[in-house]
């Protein structure tokens, strides 16, 4: 074993104080935005005014609709364009079936499903949701919809739940300042969650 002087020793103790320090710093850039539906519903959800000092966001939430259906779209915006800018591929599973599609120039993102009114009392819809770089650190290439995962039950029947995989990419390369999540019917109902963290 190596023996050290005290000022080798004291040489490496600040090396690993600049490494924490260092480490604390990335911790402090994330950041976390929360919202649940109040009474009486809302027909869509925005963030704005989205924090830049993290490179990657993530979208968790869980919700229920209610239109008259088993189950209605979760969609989502960039920066209130409601342009031909939204493009992605999707994997669809329901018991045994498994299917996949894509979309291209649609005005939205289709990031999720999740019960609506006429599904089993009380089951709902959930995404995990992540955007990679999308503020001020990379504005040289087109914003990405890495992964939303999706899983909803809207009946207790057979085949009454689905899972899904989307991934897209928004035709845009400006830094991402608000998101805004909304149903291709109806409104979110109370108690739908969302909350919105900063990463990395």
């Amino acid at each position: 074993m190596s023996d050290y002087s005290v000022s080798q020793l004291v040489s490496r103790i600040d090396a690993l104080e600049i490494q924490v320090s260092k480490m604390r710093r990335v911790e402090s850039r994330g950041w976390e935005i929360h919202y649940e539906v109040p009474a009486g519903g809302v027909a869509s959800y925005t963030v704005s005014a989205i924090p830049q000092y993290a490179r990657h966001i993530r979208v968790i939430a869980q919700a229920r609709s209610d239109n008259a259906s088993n189950f209605v779209s979760l969609q989502a915006q960039i920066n209130a364009d409601a342009g031909a800018s939204y493009n992605y591929q999707f994997t669809f599973s329901n018991a045994a079936i498994v299917t996949a599609n894509e979309v291209a120039g649609a005005t939205q993102w289709r990031v999720g499903t999740i019960a609506a009114a006429t599904a089993t009392a009380k089951y709902s819809g959930a995404i995990d949701m992540v955007i990679p770089w999308y503020g001020v650190r990379n504005t040289n290439v087109f914003k990405l919809l890495f992964m939303s995962s999706n899983y909803v039950h809207f009946s207790a029947a057979a085949a009454g739940r689905y899972l899904m995989f989307w991934q897209g990419d928004y035709v845009g390369n400006a830094p991402m300042t608000s998101i805004k999540f909304f149903l291709s019917a109806g409104n979110f109902l109370e108690g739908s969650v969302f909350t919105m963290y900063g990463t990395g």
